[in-house]
């Protein structure tokens, strides 16, 4: 008996052996492919904007990777920025201020065109949109 259970557990080292040797072999065939470089995906500003009181925009495009930076430099003047879609509807407001300000606003709003509606009084501003690409 035990030179029946030493014979089977010979023959099943040896099985695992083989079944190493044979993958080490399909693992040596296997062609080795290289990774393609990372894109880097940069700011790109597509529409830009600036003035001193109320304007509404023309179309621009929102894509998936869409912000707006905005600024304005006078104390006492406000700044409200309205996104509105094509059939003239309010969508979101990214700015909404009184004083001296600065910032990106992202827009998480459908693929499509948009405009502004700014309403301003009171200070100079700028915007611009921006699409990753």
């Amino acid at each position: 008996m035990k030179r029946l259970i030493c014979l089977l557990v010979i023959v099943a080292l040896s099985l695992v052996g083989c079944g190493d040797a044979s993958t080490t072999a399909e693992l040596e065939k296997t062609p080795v492919v290289e990774k393609a470089p990372a894109v880097v995906k940069k700011w790109v500003e597509t529409n830009a904007w600036e003035g001193n009181g109320t304007k509404n925009t023309e179309a621009f495009e929102v894509t998936e990777n869409t912000r707006v930076n905005w600024e304005t430099t006078s104390k006492e003047g406000i700044l409200q920025i309205y996104v509105i879609n094509l059939k003239g509807e309010p969508m979101d407001i990214i700015a909404n201020i009184q004083g001296v300000g600065k910032d990106v606003s992202y827009l998480y709003l459908e693929a499509g065109k948009y405009s502004f509606n700014i309403n301003s009084g009171n200070t100079p501003w700028k915007i611009s949109v921006e699409q990753q690409k």
